[in-house]
Order: C-alpha cells, then sequence, then structure tokens
C-alpha cells in the first residue's frame, strides 16, 4: 500500500468518526460521560466563634489509648517463681529465649539453656499489658502491667526484675497470630507495698504476684494519628497540612514534619519531638489551628470578645488563642483581672501556654487567695513558665502550706522548672529521692514515671523515743529519748539474712540505708530494700507515728488501671479482633487486673482537663478512608 493510500485510510477513519459524532449532536443526543460518584456532602454545626478551624473540617482519629500486651520472663526472684505455665506458653518462650541468645556461649549464657531458666524457681513466667498513650512517638515512655500466670505455684514478683518483653498490639496469645510489634518492657517490679508481701494467702498473696513497671515501656513503632477530612478536597488537605506545618515547624529532632497529607481525604500527623510526653497539648493546639493562616491578629479579638459573651465556649477558645502563637498575647493580656470567672480562667490558661510574662502576678494571686479548687490548677500552669526567680520564690512559699495538695502541686511545678532548692539524689538506680526542705515534715511518694520518693521539711526527723515492730516481727526499729541514732533490725524473709545498723534519725537517712545494697564496691552497711519495699517500709513507720512533728505520708494518684480499663474496653468493641480471647493462655480485661476482677487494685481515673472543639455530631455521608 503507497503512503498516499495509507494516508487516505487514516483521514477516512477519521472523517467516519467525526461524522458520527456530528450525526449524535444533531440529533440532539450527546456523548456519554463517565460520572464520578458523589458522597453527600457532611455538614457541621459549628458555633460562628470557632468555623474556621482545623477540628471543625476534619475527624481526628487514633486519640484513644492502645492497648499493647505480651509474654515476658522476671529474673531475681529468690525462690518465689516457678515453671508450671501452659504448654503452648512454654513453647513460645523457649523459643523467644533462643532467638535472645540463652544457651548460646557467643551471647554470653552459654551455660544455661532455656529450658532450664524456665525451670529455675528463680524465675517466674508473667502476662505484661500496658495502655500506650495515643499519638506517642518513637521513644515515649509508659507504665507497664506485670501478672503472674493465673493458677502458677508464683507466690511473689517482688524484687523482681522483667527481662525485655515484646509488647504486641491488642490481646496476644502465643501459637496464634502474631499482631505488630509495637513497643518493648523491662524493668524493676514495683509491688505494692501496702501489704505483707510474705503472707501466705489472701489479698496479700494476690498482690505479691501482680506489680508495675514505672516507666518501664518503650514506644518502638509511632501511634500516629490521622485527621479524615469530613469532605475530601485536595485544596483543603494542603491548606490543613500547610496550616499545621506552620504552627509545629520541624525541628532538627524531628523525624517528619507534624502533617503530611496522603491523599485528599486523609492526613497523618506526627507528634513532634518536644511534645513527645504531652501528646494531649498537641492534638488540642492541632485541633483548635485555623486553617487560613491570615490576620492573626484580628481572629485574637474575635476569640477573646466571644469568651466573654459566650463564657461557656471559653476553654476552646483559650486552645484557639494559643494555637494562634505568641501574636495573640496582647489581646489575652486584657482578659487576666476580668471579673467573669470563665473567661478570666481561660486567658490565664492561654497566656500561660503561650509563655506571657505577664501572666505570672495574677497566677500567683489565685494560687495563693483563690478557691481551693482552682488553686493546684494555677500552680500547675506557673510551672510552665519561663525561668524567673519571682516565680520560684511564689512556689516555694506555696511549699508550707497547710494543704497537702497545694504543697505537692508547688513541688510538681518547681521540679518541672529545675529549680535548684529541689536536691536530687539517684539511689543505686532504684529510685530518686529528692528533698523540698520546707514546711513541716511530708513524705509523698510517687506511683507512676520514674519511682520517686519526696521529703519535704528541712529537718525532717523521727519520734525519739521510739520502738516499731512490724512485717511479723521481721522489721524493728528503736530509739531512746535521747539516742542520737535509731538502730534498726531487718531479717529477710525470703533468704533469712538478718542486718542491723545504726542510722541517723532523719527520714532520708533512713531511706537511704534501706536502699543501699551492701558490695565491696560499696561496704557500707544496708538493708537492699526495692523501691515498693523501702516505700511499704516508710508506711510503716508512719502508721506507727514514727515521723516527728506529726509529718503526714502522701502516695501519688495511680492511674494505670484506669488506662487499661478504657483500652480493653476499647478493644472489645472492636469489629475485627486479632486475636481469639477464649483460647489457652489469651490475656482478658479480667487477666490484666482490670477493676471488677479479683486481681484488681483500686483505681480512679485521672483527672485532667481537657478541652475540646465543641462541634455538634456533624450529619451527612461519611466515607472511610
Amino acid at each position: 500500500m503507497s503512503g498516499r493510500e495509507s494516508m487516505l485510510m487514516r483521514g477516512g477513519r477519521s472523517t467516519v468518526l467525526w461524522l458520527a459524532a456530528a450525526a449524535l449532536v444533531g440529533c440532539g443526543g450527546s456523548a456519554p460521560k463517565r460520572q464520578r460518584p458523589t458522597a453527600e456532602p457532611v455538614v457541621r454545626d459549628v458555633e460562628p466563634a470557632l468555623r474556621g478551624l482545623v477540628g471543625s473540617m476534619a475527624t481526628l482519629r487514633g486519640r484513644e489509648p492502645v492497648l499493647v500486651s505480651g509474654y515476658g520472663i522476671v529474673v531475681g526472684l529468690d525462690g518465689t517463681g516457678s515453671s508450671d505455665m501452659p504448654v503452648n506458653i512454654r513453647a513460645f518462650m523457649e523459643r523467644e529465649m533462643a532467638a535472645r541468645g540463652v544457651g548460646q556461649i557467643s551471647m554470653g549464657f552459654g551455660d544455661i539453656t532455656p529450658t532450664e531458666m524456665l525451670n529455675d524457681p528463680n524465675t517466674a513466667v508473667v502476662q505484661v499489658s500496658a495502655s500506650i498513650p495515643p499519638g506517642s512517638p518513637e521513644g515515649a515512655s509508659f507504665e507497664v502491667f506485670v501478672r503472674a500466670l493465673p493458677g502458677s505455684a508464683t507466690t511473689s514478683l517482688d524484687g523482681g526484675r522483667l527481662w525485655t518483653t515484646d509488647l504486641h498490639r491488642g490481646v496476644f496469645t502465643p501459637g496464634g497470630p502474631t499482631p505488630i510489634t509495637l513497643a518493648r518492657a523491662s524493668g524493676p517490679i514495683f509491688i505494692n507495698p501496702f501489704v505483707d508481701l510474705a503472707a501466705g494467702e489472701g489479698a496479700g498473696a494476690v498482690s505479691a504476684t501482680t506489680g508495675r513497671i514505672l516507666a518501664g515501656g518503650r514506644v518502638i513503632e509511632p501511634l500516629d494519628l490521622v485527621l479524615v477530612l469530613d469532605n475530601p478536597s485536595h485544596a483543603r488537605s494542603r491548606s490543613i497540612v500547610s496550616a499545621i506545618n506552620a504552627r509545629f515547624p520541624q525541628a532538627p529532632s524531628d523525624r517528619r514534619p507534624a502533617a503530611e497529607g496522603r491523599n485528599e481525604e486523609v492526613i497523618e500527623l506526627h507528634v513532634p519531638d518536644r511534645f513527645k510526653n504531652d501528646t494531649d497539648r498537641f492534638i488540642q493546639l492541632v485541633l483548635h489551628t485555623r486553617v487560613d493562616q491570615g490576620f492573626a491578629q484580628e481572629w485574637a479579638v474575635r476569640y477573646t470578645r466571644a469568651m466573654v459573651d459566650e463564657p461557656s465556649l471559653a476553654p476552646a477558645l483559650a486552645w484557639a488563642l494559643q494555637a494562634l502563637g505568641p501574636g495573640a498575647i496582647p489581646e489575652i493580656r486584657r482578659l487576666y483581672d476580668h471579673a467573669e470567672l470563665a473567661p478570666r480562667l481561660a486567658a490565664l490558661e492561654a497566656g500561660a501556654g503561650l509563655r506571657d510574662p505577664l501572666v505570672e502576678p495574677p497566677l500567683v494571686d489565685l494560687a495563693t487567695t483563690g478557691p481551693p479548687a482552682l488553686r493546684a490548677q494555677a500552680i500547675a500552669l506557673l510551672g510552665r513558665l519561663d525561668p524567673d526567680p519571682s516565680t520560684n520564690m511564689a512556689l516555694r512559699g506555696l511549699l508550707e502550706s497547710g494543704d497537702l495538695d497545694i504543697r505537692v502541686a508547688a513541688y510538681e511545678a518547681l521540679r518541672e522548672r529545675f529549680d535548684p532548692a529541689i536536691e536530687r539524689r539517684d539511689l543505686e538506680d532504684k529510685l530518686i529521692l529528692e528533698v523540698a526542705p520546707f514546711g513541716d515534715p511530708l513524705v509523698y511518694v510517687t506511683q507512676h514515671g520514674e519511682p520517686r520518693i519526696v521529703v519535704f521539711g528541712e529537718r525532717a526527723g523521727l519520734t525519739r523515743p521510739m520502738f516499731i515492730s512490724a512485717w511479723d516481727g521481721r522489721l524493728l526499729i528503736d530509739a531512746g529519748p535521747t539516742d542520737p541514732t535509731v538502730r534498726v533490725f531487718h531479717r529477710d524473709a525470703r533468704t533469712g539474712r538478718s542486718t542491723t545498723a545504726s542510722v541517723r534519725p532523719d527520714l532520708v537517712s533512713l531511706i537511704e540505708f534501706a536502699a543501699h545494697t551492701t558490695t565491696p564496691e560499696a561496704p557500707a552497711p544496708g538493708l537492699g530494700l526495692s523501691y515498693s519495699r523501702v516505700v511499704g517500709l516508710l508506711h510503716e513507720v508512719w502508721k506507727a507515728g514514727g515521723f516527728a512533728d506529726g509529718g503526714a505520708f502522701v502516695t501519688e494518684q495511680d492511674r494505670l488501671f484506669a488506662d487499661l480499663l478504657r483500652s480493653t474496653q476499647t478493644l472489645a468493641a472492636d469489629d475485627r479482633p486479632e486475636t481469639d480471647s477464649d483460647a489457652p493462655g489469651a490475656l482478658t480485661p479480667e487477666s490484666l487486673g482490670a477493676p471488677g476482677s479479683a486481681t484488681a487494685e483500686p483505681a480512679q481515673a485521672p483527672q485532667r482537663r481537657t478541652f475540646v472543639v465543641p462541634l455538634k455530631r456533624p450529619t451527612g455521608q461519611r466515607r472511610q478512608p
């Protein structure tokens, strides 16, 4: 075929197609077009003052705590462990231990096999579980709950240390599908110190086989948060990403920007390193960030006016003002002395969040003379401010308050500010001993985060004369009215070893003696007690009236079980559970010691103020990412 014929054929084919299209048009028809199915737009009923915020046009997913669990081995139990366990758990543990080098000379564990270690009465296999806070980035720490296997012969976990244990999302069952590993846990076990750990039955035995590892978990896979737009739009998604990243610029320690758009509907959030231990604050600031970044000062004027006109919106507007940044401070200052309480408190919170130095005087006034319910809140806000000697001096004065809650709140604020008046001592990696030399004697014990004992008072002494017998006679403390020292006798219930020594008659010396372990490198006498046992000893001394000048004993509120319960409830509502909770050896809410089960310790929900955008439920069809 010639080139001319080929060209004519191509032209003829085009002509035919053109004529066909023309005929359709001439007949009143049109070429069919493919229509993309569109979802019904989502419409939110938003208060006018809160329109245009990220939280008014997107839903945050992943803000619930995440339950993780696994099985690990506790060592160093002095004969209180056991070797009995279900077959599937033993097989799993032997594989795990072999993978970690047990039985291998090259790894330093060649003198013992996994089976021999599991059969050693100084070890015990335990269930490990935890609730990871929402949005936790890599490296964030959290509390871990440890429990001996139900039905095992383990009598106590006191003095034990958990070997590094993988924690998987959800309820983990050995032998079943292996969920993703989100974190790892290890460290010394904290046992409820307010029972007799040597008790053979009853509540003492239950408490001795359950415990916690304070700050013993570490996140290895970040729990990123996800924003889902109500109405998908590439332009809107880009605007939200730009607004969030402008509010949270990427720092050298941040691996990724705060926001990354996945598509027209989904935006990934990454908690910046500076918010690693305060994800709640990051979440609130993101939700209250304006998408339109222009006219910040004008919006500050609108927000402060709305706080006065609509006091019910004041908490949410306080977050919106903080999300605007330092440019909002001049308008916020106008409300520091407002007659109405709600706008004034919201302005003070916003000013403290933006570290306005002029917020200090009104906060100090509220902390010292305000209503009792608001004083501790004002003290916590003072702790956020930039270093200033006047702020520290005001907080030191509150350490001498007659209100225990105020004293503890002032200590926490000073500690957050690294005030040099708070003396810190690390006792052999067992606990942190801190001394706040102000006011009457007081011992404050933490139960989450790092293990800490805080002694208040410049001369926190012990009563003399004194005679205390506790722990079925295994602990004796004795001193005459003029004795320069206090005599302490202790017999270890597990090893039978007895120790007798004299210490100075003050609380700090007693704590250091109780925690110290005598070694060739540190030959000074000591009882070598764990953190929980040191706390238990102090509690016994206090109950017997051994604190001089009527000193008090206060423990930090326990939050762990409340967090675990929320996580297990969230997991139970999941339509696609990852494992079968009825399988042998499976973890359940009851086996985790959640409230309502036989092994639960008393717990209270955390007292945490969290403000959210008060948006009504959106209407319309919602898409799934």
